[in-house]
């Protein structure tokens, strides 16, 4: 089973490499300057997804290696808000115990903590991090500085761990090395907010415990009341860490592309983002916005087509020099890979049938992993083990996890292929995101080596005066080993 499966990942792994050729001169193509920067984003859903900051005996980066290789290409770290929520306040569960107990096995531990502060300092990365959930966690009748001072305050809630710890007496003191957060990512701002949105954990959309589905509340607010909210947290935000850090974290509005009206083309949630844009940017309220970064483009290519895909990133990026900071342009490499499409897969390449007790127990008990709304599948509940524990399970579980990262490189490359055909002259793209919040790719450094490797193959770094690339481009049968 495991020649199989090698023999499609070389495949695979060859393949893209065409994609990405053809699509990264695209880029150049429609301006002679390359991709300025790409960042790194570790799926918090990985099976190492917080091993990977981790400190040794020695208070020595346990992953030092994986670090320095990912530094020659990338500069910048992006950290989920998953990492973040030790207090488990963004976790859906029955009581406050539960809270805190699934919030001790996803957000990093001060180990791990202390681990991504090297890492900044050793590296010389920049770091992102992910921010906004909190707008959508109090959606009340108050006056929209309120609202926006209180989500700011519970955002810092979690921020501030990056600049506090406790000490053997309980007391909170300041660390003696703190993070330096160079910009956050705003995620979906104005449809947290807005009324109409249909985007978890908005203000019009939530999950309710006592029914176990997500439900309309209706407590979002009108294009108005949704700018002056979000422009006043994000100037409120961006002052308290600078508060804490003495510098300013640049802005960086993430858009949800597939869920907006933009111009003549219609979009999920039949919201209009145009104007909505028109009246932010008139706003006195909020600071430079150094950057626009495009979230699914590629599901709504996969639904509308790629014509549609191009007339909305025209459209916006038309509109984008309105904003104060005129922002630059990013694009997030986000794919969600579903075990029902690695079962598929795995599944045709087996001689066994569908109902085989191996495969529906293995399947099962990944699935049964998954919690609401953040979810630890290698460390399933189903086995009360971790992943590399499964035992009569463990072969088609761990089939399926070797066939979904296949399927998400793959996914990845198709992505940017479609970008390459597609993306409308004139348009740069200053920044890339390879980053995921699901299950796969399932080893975040595996595929942080990979992307490292595409990139030594397509857009070789050469000192000066050299024809010869400083970092050596690896074959496909190189990464496997």
């Amino acid at each position: 089973m495991k020649s199989n499966i090698k023999k499609i990942v070389l495949i695979l792994a060859a393949t893209p490499i065409l994609f990405l050729y053809t699509n990264f001169y695209q880029f150049s193509d429609s301006n002679p300057q390359s991709i300025r920067s790409y960042v790194f984003g570790p799926s918090p859903l990985s099976k190492d997804a917080r091993d990977i900051f981790n400190l040794n005996a020695n208070n020595q980066l346990a992953h030092n290696a994986f670090w320095t290789e990912l530094r020659t290409r990338m500069d910048t770290i992006f950290i989920h808000a998953m990492y973040l929520d030790h207090l488990g306040l963004y976790i859906i569960a029955n009581d406050d115990a539960q809270k805190r107990a699934r919030a001790a096995l996803i957000a990093l531990n001060e180990n791990q903590v202390q681990g991504l502060i090297k890492v900044q300092r050793d590296h010389n990365f920049k770091i992102i991090v992910d921010v906004g959930l909190s707008l959508g966690q109090n959606c009340t009748t108050q006056p929209a500085h309120v609202l926006a001072e209180s989500a700011a305050l519970r955002e810092m809630e979690l921020l501030n761990r990056f600049y506090m710890t406790t000490n053997a007496a309980g007391e909170s003191v300041r660390r003696a090395h703190t993070l330096r957060i160079d910009a956050i990512n705003v995620d979906g701002p104005f449809l947290r907010v807005i009324r109409g949105s249909r985007k978890a954990y908005s203000c019009d959309y939530r999950f309710s415990s006592s029914t176990n589905s997500w439900v309309v509340t209706n407590e979002g607010y009108d294009q108005t009341k949704s700018v002056e909210i979000v422009a006043r947290y994000l100037s409120r935000l961006r002052y308290k860490i600078h508060v804490q850090q003495n510098t300013y974290p640049l802005v960086n509005l993430v858009l949800n592309l597939p869920n907006w009206n933009v111009g003549t083309q219609p979009g999920n949630f039949n919201l209009e983002l145009l104007p909505l844009i028109s009246e932010f940017s008139r706003s006195l309220y909020y600071p430079p916005i150094n950057e626009i970064s495009l979230d699914y483009p590629y599901g709504y290519i996969a639904v509308h087509g790629a014509s549609r895909f191009s007339s909305k990133i025209q459209q916006l990026h038309s509109a984008m020099p309105q904003l104060h900071g005129r922002p630059k342009l990013s694009v997030i490499a986000n794919h969600q890979v579903s075990f029902d499409d690695a079962k598929r897969i795995a599944l045709a390449d087996r001689t066994t049938s569908s109902g085989d007790t191996e495969i529906e127990n293995g399947y099962e008990c990944l699935v049964r992993g998954r919690q609401v709304p953040f979810i630890l599948v290698y460390r399933n509940l189903c086995l009360n083990s971790p992943w590399r524990s499964y035992n009569e399970h463990r072969e088609f579980a761990e089939d399926m996890i070797e066939y979904g990262d296949i399927e998400y490189v793959s996914k990845t490359m198709d992505y940017y292929r479609t970008l390459k055909n597609f993306m409308p002259a004139g348009v740069r793209v200053d920044t890339i995101y390879f980053e995921s919040w699901y299950e796969f790719p399932s080893d975040s450094k595996v595929f942080g080596v990979k992307m490292v490797n595409m990139l030594n193959c397509l857009d070789p770094v050469y000192l000066p005066g050299s024809t010869t690339p400083r970092y050596a481009c690896r074959t496909p049968e190189d990464l496997e080993n």
